[in-house]
Order: structure tokens, then sequence, then C-alpha cells
């Protein structure tokens, strides 16, 4: 990832953007940048600034290299926003762009809402390391994330099984369809 957005960052340079572009992601991309273990399909930008140079650029780099989906950078996410600050960390630092993570509790908040099975292992290695261990924090978080006539019960039930399984896999246990394995 951090090598394709050099790239882009190159591109931007050779077109002659004249100001650095600032872009905020949240997603896969924030864990990927964190831990070797990840992988992730695009970088999920929730930020403005997706300028058509840019997307220019993120064409070009997703043409050189086979298998690289066109839009591997891109601002679907936006649609996705959550009432959480922004607790900025740096992922990438360019001449002409500038890639900055949303934070983990802004990322976690965006995936209990959105309360897919793909994200159930991001969801509990955030809350460990957030050093959330109640649900109460974990329903406040979804509560300041989204209003309450807006909220999915899954939410909450999807909230409460990722806390479960966040301390069980720690001890060597991990709840797998309704039971305990080692």
């Amino acid at each position: 990832m951090l090598g394709y957005l050099a790239e882009v960052d190159e591109l931007l340079v050779q077109a002659g953007t004249a100001h650095a572009l600032h872009l905020f992601v949240a997603g896969g991309a924030v864990i990927a940048a964190k831990t070797d273990s990840r992988l992730t399909g695009d970088v999920d930008v929730v930020s403005e600034g997706m300028t058509p140079q840019l997307r220019a650029a993120v064409e070009e780099v997703s043409q050189r290299h086979r298998g690289l989906r066109s839009d591997w950078l891109n601002d679907g996410a936006k649609l996705k926003r959550v009432n959480v600050p922004v607790e900025p960390e740096r992922i990438f630092t360019g001449r002409r762009l500038i890639v900055d993570s949303v934070g983990d509790r802004y990322v976690l908040a965006m995936k209990l809402l959105s309360h897919r099975h793909v994200d159930e292992a991001d969801c509990e290695m955030l809350i460990r390391s957030l050093g959330i261990t109640s649900q109460a924090e974990l329903l406040d978080l979804i509560e300041q994330a989204n209003p309450a006539q807006d909220r999915s019960p899954a939410a909450a039930y999807f909230a409460a099984d990722r806390l479960d399984n966040a301390y069980r896999s720690r001890r060597g246990l991990r709840r797998s369809d309704g039971g305990l394995s080692l």
C-alpha cells in the first residue's frame, strides 16, 4: 500500500500538482498500516480531496500493477462517516500526498456500525488495542457514532460478540459458530 501511495505521489509531482493533497483514510487500510498480518483490497478515503489529478494518478498506478483494482484508492466510504472525533495518525508523507488515519476509535465505530463478518477480527484487535473492556464502552461509542434513531440493534449484538471474542482469543480460545474451540 505504501509503495502504491509513493507512486501516486510521484505522479502528482510529475503532473505539476502545486499543493499537497491531504487525505484521511479509514477501514482495513488503517489496520494494514499497523500490522503485517492484514491485507486490504482498497484504501477508503473519508475526507474530501479526491481531485481529478489524484484519480488519474490512482488509475495509472492500477494499470502498472496486475490485479490492483482501478479504485484501490477511493472515497466511497465518505457516505459512511461517523460522528466520532478524528484522531489523526500519519500513514504516509510524500511531496504532494499526505495520508492520515482517522484513528482507531473512528475505524472501530465504522466497523461496528456496518457489523460485517469480514470486520470481526479487525474489531477485536481494535477493542484490545484501545483497552475497551465493557459492553457499556462499546455501546457509548456506537451511540456517539450514530444517532439512536438510525442505529440497528444488530450493531449492539455484533459489538458484544466482538468484545467477548477479543479477550477470549487472547487466552487462546475463540468463539466460533456458537461454541468454543482451541
